[in-house]
């Protein structure tokens, strides 16, 4: 039969047991978050937020600049000895230089640049605000994944996203409710700033309380950090694509309140793998620490056990998502259930994303950055193709189906690699 013992470390399961516990917190905070913003903004103003948050997720992916399992890897191999540290420090240092770089030509080119990605006349451009958070959002997340290397998961996972939404949570509605500012996007997108550099000064903090931990960097250019980095940077290119592509061109074709439809639903439907995310944040620095001792068979057997028990937890959530998804909706504010389809649709793409199993951490953490690149120079211009004809032809359920074309797309390329250069199927 398919569903044989689940042998795990013991070890491994306390530490998905506590990462579960955390995660699930945050996809609750950010399942809040929305019905939040929903409920508290008129449509078209949460429609601009939160489809600014959505950008600024896909675009902070951008400018760390395929380091997230550069750095990671480093990191569980090594520890805080001295290479570690200096491929994290030396990472942190190109991010800050790409985001700040970003930003003095967003200034500079001003209104026509950000005006390209935002059709809406109604509320202001999220944009002009939000990009001020990129060069602290992409550091402080870069550093998640450093704790993610030491295995130290609820740092991993506040630094990642936790921290940021909590805090920003706490801090619009406490100043909202004392009456200091009313409940527009343009308020959030000020505090969302404020939050994200306050949350890279305790990610700092965090970090370089840690033992054995020092700045030093003799040099600030690695040829093989760079190779690596830039292998990753191209499938993180193709990553967004997959994922983000349709939510942005949906800012071009639909207006902003159908676009908080479509967030609610993509946020919602991400709830239901969200148990692929709390394992990526264990099995992933194993995978690197098993290959690089050589132990292909524990590799196998720790990516086959995981993909079956991260199905069976994802079955229930995704039937109440296919059964019930106009209550569910609903919960965001009347109106909400006209995206019902939306979140069935996106539901179906995280199915794909589940069932695959971790593929994309299989081939970065065993080396295998050139071959994942090749998979996601496939499929990104799959979504690019879809977000753009589909979009156009339906609108915000061209967006939805779009979205799950280009995630399904990317993870069978990337299951079908895995077979081809690891030798065997997660989901066998």
């Amino acid at each position: 039969m398919w569903i044989v013992s689940f042998k795990m470390d013991a070890n491994v399961l306390k530490k998905i047991s506590a990462t579960a516990f955390v995660k699930l917190g945050s996809g609750a905070l950010l399942f809040f978050l929305t019905m939040f913003v929903s409920r508290t903004m008129e449509g078209a103003e949460a429609g601009a937020f939160l489809w600014g948050l959505s950008f600024m997720s896909a675009i902070a992916i951008l400018f760390r600049l395929g380091l997230d399992s550069v750095i990671m890897r480093a990191v569980a191999c090594g520890g805080v000895d001295e290479a570690a540290q200096a491929t994290l420090y030396r990472g942190l240092i190109w991010i800050l230089l790409a985001t700040s770089i970003f930003l003095f030509v967003a200034l500079i080119a001003g209104d026509a640049l950000l005006e390209l990605v935002w059709a809406s006349e109604v509320v202001e451009n999220p944009l002009q605000i939000m990009l001020l958070a990129l060069p602290a959002m992409s550091c402080f997340m870069a550093l998640g994944f450093a704790f993610q290397g030491q295995q130290r998961v609820v740092f991993a996972t506040i630094f990642q996203n936790l921290g940021v939404t909590a805090l920003f949570l706490l801090s619009f509605n406490a100043l909202l409710e004392g009456g200091l500012i009313e409940s527009t996007s343009r308020e959030a997108e000020i505090i969302f700033v404020i939050c994200s550099w306050i949350m890279l000064l305790f990610a700092l903090v965090a970090w370089f309380s840690g033992e054995g931990v020092s700045f030093k960097l003799e040099a600030l250019w690695d040829r093989r950090q760079l190779v690596a980095s830039g292998n990753l940077w191209a499938v993180s290119c193709m990553n967004v694509l997959a994922n983000w592509s349709a939510i942005v061109m949906a800012a071009i074709f639909v207006q902003a309140e159908e676009l908080a439809y479509l967030s609610a639903a993509q946020r919602t439907a991400m709830l239901a793998s969200f148990i692929l995310s709390i394992v990526n944040t264990v099995v992933a620095p194993r995978y690197a620490q098993l290959w690089s001792s050589g132990k292909v068979d524990r590799v196998r057997s720790l990516a086959r056990n995981s993909t079956r028990a991260m199905i069976l937890v994802m079955l229930p959530a995704f039937s109440l998502v296919i059964i019930f998804p106009s209550e569910i909706m609903r919960l965001f504010g009347s109106g909400f259930e006209a995206g019902a389809t939306l979140l069935v649709i996106m539901a179906l793409g995280q199915l794909v994303n589940v069932a695959t199993g971790s593929v994309a951490y299989l081939l970065s953490m065993s080396g295998h950055e050139r071959d994942l690149k090749r998979v996601t120079f496939i499929s990104g211009p799959i979504s690019i193709v879809s977000a753009v004809f589909f979009t156009s032809q339906w609108g915000v359920l061209g967006a939805a189906i779009a979205t799950a074309v280009g995630l399904s797309a990317q993870n069978l390329g990337a299951l079908w690699m895995v077979k081809r250069r690891l030798g065997f199927l997660p989901i066998g």
